[in-house]
């Protein structure tokens, strides 16, 4: 049984800002409608406005406690993971999967002795940070300037512990400085082509190699303004980016990253992750079914096998 795969969505934060149910609450995600879609396996990101960013820690603790909860009261649905087979058994049992991951390492104070409390927590995925520079990185709204000395030891100790290295929101100096001392495959967990929409979160042809030439994975963002200057976007806009990162990178490094949950709006026929189905059915339609298997879900689960 194939198990669909998400590597980013921003469900945790929006439930728990908005006081909602991660479970069937009014939201782009939800465990019923992941149930739905497979079972699904998503991964859930941590994200802490600026505000929070204070007390990061405490604030980071607040809504994995509350992922917790949502989780322990739904044990027949969806039930979190730690390595690779997790996955495979709980799709076996008809379960979903729940991956934790970071957007932003402000929680760990730039201190990479601190990772391996985040590693036992279930934390597989780790971004350095949003859109602006730290203490570790610099982000896609800073011009220049690439990892710190910090950040380069603590991407060094994510690869000891098998944490994947997220892109998405780097700047290309930060970008590069990663490609350049990396050691292990790297992800960009919801980014799409810049050349076919010309945004700073999206990827320029040489990064997408540069990231198959890693064995990682580039996932798609359903973000409209990042798949079309439109304004609205749909499927085809998807597949269009898809098309081009095929060429570029082939059929072994792309995924999905939806990031539903921290977008406003979406494709206007992909509305939250009651169209994951719909969009397998789509991919397989444009370019068969090996692709459409690839991309939403063999080829994270062949990357999460080698690093974690």
């Amino acid at each position: 049984m194939m198990t669909m795969i998400d590597g980013h969505c921003d469900t945790i934060t929006t439930a728990y800002d908005k006081g909602v149910s991660m479970a069937d609450g009014p939201l782009q995600v939800n465990f019923e409608k992941l149930q739905a879609a497979g079972p699904m396996a998503q991964c859930f990101a941590i994200w802490l406005a600026e505000p929070y960013r204070r007390q990061a820690l405490l604030e980071w603790e607040k809504r994995y406690d509350f992922f917790l909860k949502e989780l322990e009261g739904h044990p027949e649905k969806i039930r979190q993971v730690f390595c690779a087979s997790d996955i495979e058994n709980n799709t076996k049992n008809g379960l979903c999967s729940a991956i934790l991951t970071m957007e932003g390492a402000d929680a760990l104070e730039g201190k990479p002795e601190r990772l391996t409390y985040f590693h036992q927590k279930g934390v597989r995925i780790l971004s350095f940070c949003w859109n602006e520079a730290n203490a570790l990185a610099s982000g896609a709204d800073v011009k220049q300037g690439g990892l710190t000395e910090a950040g380069k030891a603590m991407l060094q100790e994510m690869e000891r512990l098998g944490i994947l290295m997220d892109v998405s929101h780097l700047n290309d100096d930060s970008f590069w400085d990663v490609a350049r001392l990396a050691t292990r495959p790297f992800l960009a967990t919801h980014s799409n082509s810049r050349k076919r929409t010309n945004v700073k979160r999206n990827l320029t042809d040489a990064q997408l190699k540069a990231i198959a030439n890693a064995e990682g994975v580039v996932g798609l963002n359903l973000c409209p303004t990042f798949l079309s200057r439109k304004g609205t976007a749909q499927a085809e806009d998807v597949l269009d980016h898809l098309r081009h990162m095929l060429r570029v990178m082939g059929e072994d490094f792309i995924g999905l990253g939806c990031d539903f949950d921290g977008i406003l709006a979406t494709p206007l026929d992909l509305p939250g992750a009651e169209a994951y189905l719909t969009l397998y059915q789509k991919i397989k339609d444009a370019f068969g079914t090996r692709v459409a298997e690839k991309v939403t879900g063999e080829n994270m689960l062949r990357l999460f096998e080698k690093v974690w």
